[in-house]
């Protein structure tokens, strides 16, 4: 498994009670640091035992060295993270307030060259997976070594509406394997009103399509077919990387060979575990917790318990 995107230290304030109004300040129920941007989908993956490296940068300021130490202490690779001489880190602070949230956010271009990606790619086994960014400046050529070297591509959407209308996305989305976007990028995307429609659409490019809804839980389209599974009822801390622990989830459990049906339910509950804690990396589940959670409903028993080992 690797994963390419922007890498964050995300400052987090949780329980405010609402934003402050300019010259103000309101104090939060709970703060805390994590990492952020793609640093929290390397983690679920490697919470969930899946051998993962992260390729992405870091700064080398402070922010970056405290993000090279969580990973450490993780025992997370990360010997393809790229320390930027004289760069800054990426930089987000997330507050969350009466079941919603706002960040405000830091970001530079990527300093690595090509090169340092592509020995990246070219290093992890075959059949492996690439877990992308697709507003990654190197997506494109990312995603045809892949296809060369006869990995699995899982593209992954982020809010930008230029890029959600651009043709470059396009042309990536005919090379993907699977693709991850909640319902405000694949409405833009395909110009559709229903989700429906827009699962549909985006299915004419991408074999399997997975669609977050939040609250609503999430859609897969495969196949000409749509499935759905609802969220779990969780108290909401903090929804930074929900999203991102979701995907990195239901490609871990894809990759056991579990149905569809089963992938959204486990990745639906590893979110929901996720937002009941401050960073969404940091509050990903272990394998171990998300067999015993979703293993328990009695008719997911069978298959669920079955790749206990994969």
């Amino acid at each position: 498994m690797l994963v390419v995107g922007a890498i964050y230290a995300d400052t987090i304030f949780s329980g405010l009670a609402r934003l402050p109004q300019a010259g103000e300040e309101v104090y939060a129920e709970q703060t805390g640091w994590a990492a952020g941007g793609y640093g929290i989908s390397a983690l679920a993956f490697h919470h969930l035992e899946m051998n993962t490296v992260l390729c992405g940068e870091v700064g080398d300021d402070l922010y970056g060295r405290a993000l090279l130490d969580l990973f450490a202490r993780e025992n997370l690779p990360a010997g393809r993270i790229y320390v930027a001489p004289g760069g800054s880190t990426n930089v987000a602070v997330t507050l969350n307030w009466n079941g919603d949230r706002g960040i405000v956010s830091y970001g530079r271009a990527p300093l690595a060259p090509w090169a340092w990606y592509q020995d990246a790619l070219e290093g992890v086994p075959a059949g492996s997976v690439l877990y992308l960014a697709a507003r990654h400046p190197y997506a494109d050529r990312l995603m045809d070594t892949a296809r060369r070297l006869g990995h699995s591509v899982a593209l992954s959407l982020s809010w930008s509406p230029d890029f959600l209308r651009s043709w470059k996305l396009r042309d990536l989305l005919a090379g993907a394997d699977m693709l991850f976007c909640n319902v405000p990028e694949a409405l833009l995307v395909t110009q559709e009103t229903r989700v429906e429609a827009a699962g549909e659409r985006l299915g004419q490019s991408v074999p399997e399509v997975v669609i977050t809804r939040g609250a609503d839980g999430a859609d897969v389209f495969h196949d000409g077919v749509r499935e759905s599974a609802p969220a779990c009822p969780v108290v909401l801390v903090d929804s930074t990387g929900a999203g991102d622990v979701f995907s990195s989830t239901y490609v871990a459990a894809r990759s056991w060979g579990w149905s569809f049906a089963e992938r959204l339910r486990a990745a639906n509950w590893a979110a929901g575990h996720a937002i009941g804690r401050i960073g969404g990396g940091s509050g990903s589940p272990t394998k171990e917790a998300l067999l015993a959670q979703v293993g328990a409903d009695p008719a997911a028993t069978g298959n669920l318990r079955d790749h206990h080992d994969a």
